[in-house]
C-alpha cells in the first residue's frame, strides 16, 4: 500500500510543531512569527481534501509501513530509533482512536 499521504501528514505535524515551539521561544507568537508559518499552514487545505485517504492509508498499515513512518520521524526531529518508535507507535494509536470516534459521530 502507499501511504504519501499519511507521510505527508507527518511531516506536516512535525514542521507545523517545530515551526510553532521554535516561534515561542518567548511566550508570545507576534503577527509577524504568525505569517512566517503561512507556508506551512499553506499544507492544511491539501491533507483536509486528503482526509480520506489518509484514514484509509492508517487503518490499513503493515509493520514494514509503520518502520517507514518511524525512520521519517527519526529523521525529521533528529531521534534515535526507540524515541521515534514510541512517538509513532503512540501518535498511531491516539490516530486510530481518533478515526474510530469519528466513525461514531
Amino acid at each position: 500500500m502507499d501511504i504519501d499521504k499519511l507521510k505527508l501528514l507527518v511531516s506536516f505535524c512535525v514542521k507545523f510543531t517545530n515551526g510553532l515551539v521554535k516561534r515561542l521561544e518567548d511566550g508570545k507568537l507576534t503577527l509577524l512569527e504568525g505569517i512566517t508559518m503561512a507556508p506551512i499552514m499553506a499544507q492544511v487545505p491539501e491533507l483536509f481534501n486528503a482526509r480520506k485517504e489518509i484514514l484509509e492509508e492508517l487503518k490499513g498499515l503493515n509493520p514494514a509501513e509503520i518502520d517507514e513512518l518511524i525512520a521519517q520521524v527519526g529523521d525529521e526531529l533528529e531521534l534515535e530509533s526507540e524515541k521515534a518508535n514510541a512517538i509513532v507507535k503512540a501518535a498511531i494509536k491516539w490516530l486510530d482512536a481518533t478515526c474510530d470516534l469519528i466513525e461514531a459521530v
